[in-house]
């Protein structure tokens, strides 16, 4: 998996590195799910790469970067060895603008540290055949209905969204809910099954996803947080999580978006927390 940050840097400028992790964290999440399409469930995702090396092998300039790896296989014999030469260089813009920040935020964060590697596998929840559904209709809405979802929809979303994620670099990350309307649920801030603040926080959330409607229309609004270190483990684990809520609120018959933008400092405010915000997420009707 690897990254081209100029497809969103011309718009985003150096916030885009957040939005090129995410994406690569969606994409393995793609992969995660056809593992369980094709009834395989062995699997395992590397942030400990080479990545100078394969960054070589791959003839990547300075506007492609290597991300991660997805294994999807059993280790036998003996260890693989780097074919030479590498390949020819493909232009993957055609146009492109570099931004120092973001070059010099992928090479400190690309050095990972105190790493805990993560060796269970998920128990998939769902049906297959509900999952290969899901796949080709998946979109970002664009509006919420002032429909309600119920508890045990949101219960078995969440259930796969924070269900283990194998890899080599596993970093902790919290959901809190803003929950707006969902059917045996007190409105308030929620996190952990737990309620921190009773309350209507619609407006506010919406406000703090940059002013955009999805933040406040939603049956429920979730902020991604982590105290994490290794901050590209951690926004590709987002996206993996991401990728989950998707898929699984498809299957159910909710609709889904991702908010890669917000307000970090105030959304910390109000979460009542320190820590990186990762990512933003609107569930609803």
């Amino acid at each position: 998996v690897s990254g081209v940050y100029w497809r969103s840097s011309w718009k985003y400028r150096s916030r885009a590195f957040r939005y090129v992790l995410l994406d690569g964290g969606h994409l393995l999440g793609a992969m995660e799910a056809s593992m369980w399409c094709e009834g395989a469930s062995k699997y395992r995702v590397h942030y400990r790469i080479d990545r100078e090396g394969l960054n070589r092998f791959f003839g990547f300039g300075r506007e492609e970067w290597m991300l991660s790896t997805f294994e999807a296989a059993t280790k036998e014999g003996p260890a693989v060895s780097t074919p030479t030469p590498g390949l020819s260089q493909v232009d993957p813009t055609g146009t492109f603008e570099a931004d120092e920040a973001i070059e010099k935020a992928y090479r400190e964060s690309s050095r990972l540290s105190e790493c805990r590697a993560q060796e269970h596998l998920p128990a998939f929840g769902f049906e297959r055949s509900a999952l290969l559904r899901a796949i080709p209709a998946r979109r970002s809405i664009r509006a919420f209905t002032p429909g309600s979802i119920t508890a045990d929809e949101f219960e078995r979303i969440l259930e796969w969204a924070r269900a283990p994620m194998p890899s080599d670099c596993d970093e902790t990350v919290r959901l809190y809910c803003v929950i707006n309307r969902v059917e045996g649920m007190s409105r308030g801030l929620w996190c952990e099954g737990k309620m921190l603040r009773e309350g209507d926080f619609a407006e506010r959330a919406g406000y703090l996803c940059l002013e955009q409607a999805l933040g406040s229309q939603s049956a429920v609004t979730i902020f991604m947080i982590s105290g994490g270190k290794n901050y590209q483990a951690l926004y590709k684990k987002a996206g993996i999580i991401g990728q989950r809520l998707y898929l699984a609120a498809d299957m159910l018959g909710i609709g889904a978006s991702g908010i890669g933008a917000y307000y970090d400092d105030e959304v910390r405010e109000f979460l009542g927390t320190g820590e990186k915000i990762l990512y933003a997420f609107a569930l609803g009707r």
